[in-house]
């Protein structure tokens, strides 16, 4: 299967996975909007589909915040199912952060192994391999702080650099960029507060 199989695969099994249960009109609309979106997304980067996969991806997990407010609030009006979604939305805070900095360190790392792989640049040889060192790079560092962040009070900023560099790099495509600065807050909003030990 290919990269983009995949990422259509992956977005398909979410939109059924947050939608089941809910009246059949309700799930067809939502799916169709779905398809909508991946069909127009594949036709117009058609030419490079590792890139249009990992966008779809990044896309999905962007988006997992909303596509479950909007679950519940269709459950509200169900009775019975809310404090069902409430807990799903919990989870999601608690873990999704993690999921979206991993999705960016992925990303990172395969702009840097598939650069030097790729068709001509501008800068011949050394320029590819260049950017895919410095994004690989940066995918590393990414993953080395999110492994490290319970051990050591390092690892954040390991990890913040890893984000900001990756996005300076790619600063032209926009979902990274964004993630990278989502990644950001969320080592500021949720920094451990270091006391000094007593005399």
């Amino acid at each position: 299967m290919s990269a983009l199989g995949l990422a259509v695969g992956v977005a398909r099994t979410w939109v059924r996975l947050y939608t089941r249960g809910l009246p059949p009109d309700l799930c067809e609309a939502r799916r169709a909007e779905l398809e909508s979106d991946l069909w127009e997304h594949a036709n117009e980067h058609q030419h490079r589909a590792v890139a249009t996969a990992l966008e779809i991806v990044m896309r999905l997990l962007t988006g997992v915040p909303a596509d479950l407010s909007w679950r519940l609030e269709n459950d509200s009006k169900r009775p019975g199912t809310r404090e069902r979604s409430e807990r799903m939305l919990r989870g999601v805070k608690k873990h999704g952060m993690v999921a979206l900095t991993s999705a960016l360190g992925l990303w990172y790392l395969v702009i840097g192994i598939s650069a030097p792989l790729s068709g001509d640049w501008d800068g011949g040889t050394a320029a590819k391999v260049g950017f895919g060192t410095v994004c690989g790079l940066a995918g590393i560092l990414v993953f080395a702080g999110l492994v490290g962040r319970r051990r050591s009070k390092w690892a954040s900023a390991v990890l913040a650099a890893g984000a900001v560099l990756g996005a300076v790099f790619t600063f032209w495509i926009v979902v990274p960029v964004v993630v990278a600065l989502a990644v950001l807050v969320w080592l500021f909003v949720t920094r451990e507060r270091r006391t000094p030990a007593p005399a």
